[in-house]
């Protein structure tokens, strides 16, 4: 069985990337250390990292993309999924996960915005949460990055 070697980020959907990161650095001091445009999902991205974790701030580009229409529904910023990263491979965890009647939204990991292998586990088999579950390890893995 696989483990969840820590919080990878936590994914924030908002309405104005600009807006939200202004307040992370008004009221907490926290900067975007990174911003990313991903035409691919549809979304602006802003990582603020506060030490221990990222916080994912997520704003939609594409009006009929998935974070669009959570937003749509949400009418405001929100938690959209927790990121957990895992030390195994996702068809490794997306097997052991099957076990327990848990499915995952993609048949085969994708690459995630930042170069490793994520998948997501269907909210209505975790209490309606997205968590998102991340091999940041995967390199190593393979051979290809010394531990």
């Amino acid at each position: 069985m696989f483990k969840i070697t820590g919080l990878n980020h936590v994914g924030i959907a908002v309405l104005n990337l600009d807006e939200a990161a202004q307040t992370f650095n008004s009221k907490f001091s926290l900067h975007v250390s990174h911003r990313i445009e991903s035409k691919s999902l549809g979304l602006a991205l802003g990582l603020v990292e506060t030490g221990n974790c990222v916080l994912e701030l997520m704003e939609p580009l594409d009006p009929a993309g998935t974070v669009a229409k959570f937003l749509e529904r949400q009418k405001k910023n929100t938690m959209h999924h927790l990121a957990f990263a895992v030390d195994t491979d996702l068809q490794a965890v997306a097997k052991d996960l099957a076990q327990l009647n848990v499915e995952m939204i993609y048949p085969e990991a994708r690459t995630g915005v930042l170069g490793h292998p994520v998948n997501f586990c269907h909210p209505k088999f975790t209490s309606n949460i997205l968590i998102e579950l991340c091999d940041v390890d995967f390199e190593t893995r393979a051979g290809k990055k010394e531990s």
